[in-house]
């Protein structure tokens, strides 16, 4: 669902931790393996996945952490008119079996289920995180400062309950079984960056749960509210939430909270 950067703008010579988030329904151990790309031709996945570091791969189970070290020299060679693109590619992949040999559909990996099958690209999951290379810049993660249900204060250790919905879509719930959830975040920095280009972040909030339906997915940072109901569940059901806040520079928070169907 998400990859957090200790350093969403990261210097030369410096590491950078990873931490992804995984919505993983089963549970079982996974295949993790990161690589990297530090000079590909453009910023986006395909152009990373055409250019991987020689022998960048790092294969694990439950390798839900990653560090990267950014080269020292990275930035030597740009001349200052092209330092507004220079970035690090991260890939990682989540492999519901084992790592084999070979590609799958153009992507620079290939799983392998435990009877030898080989996975289609929608049976396995890839992600793709750029960390951008400045001399001076930084940008501080977003911070979710809270998180609130049915308006009162969701803590992160506290498991909510909900009523059940008959329905299958957020229009069949009534208005009594619709749950606002809404995150706070820190405001969105603003500024001039190192090259002299002025910025103000846009920051927007995804949910995610792994049951019932929210009232929209998506939301901004200046208006974060949604609600969510428990259509498509039975009493006893768990849920989890995932809560995503990312900024376009960048910066990525999260968080997860359970609640009980009743």
């Amino acid at each position: 669902l998400a990859v957090r950067a200790s350093e969403p703008i990261a210097h030369p010579g410096e590491d950078v931790l990873l931490e992804a988030l995984l919505y993983d329904p089963e549970g079982a151990p996974r295949a993790w393996g990161w690589a990297t790309c530090t000079h590909p031709s453009g910023s986006t996945a395909q152009a990373c996945m055409e250019a991987l570091d020689e022998e960048s791969w790092v294969l694990g189970t439950d390798l839900d952490v990653h560090h990267v070290t950014i080269p020292a020299d990275l930035l030597a060679s740009v001349p200052s008119s092209a330092r507004d693109a220079v970035y690090v590619g991260i890939l990682v992949a989540v492999c519901p079996g084992s790592f084999v040999d070979g590609d799958t559909h153009g992507v620079p990996v290939a799983c392998a289920a435990s009877d030898g099958r080989r996975l289609e690209l929608d049976e396995l999951q890839v992600g793709f995180k750029r960390i951008r290379v400045r001399a001076e810049d930084r940008n501080a993660n977003p911070a979710i400062t809270s998180l609130s249900w049915a308006g009162r204060s969701w803590p992160e250790l506290t498991v909510e309950e909900a009523a059940a919905c008959d329905g299958a879509t957020y229009e069949d719930c009534p208005a009594a079984l619709r749950y606002t959830i809404e995150v706070a975040v820190t405001p969105p920095e603003t500024g001039e960056d190192e090259l002299g280009a002025p910025f103000h972040e846009q920051v927007i909030v995804q949910y995610y749960a792994t049951h019932g339906r929210f009232r929209d997915e998506v939301r901004t940072g200046d208006e974060p509210e949604t609600s969510w109901v428990a259509a498509d569940t039975v009493p006893g059901d768990v849920v989890t939430f995932y809560v995503v806040v990312r900024d376009d520079r960048g910066g990525t928070a999260f968080l997860t909270r359970e609640l009980v169907v009743r």
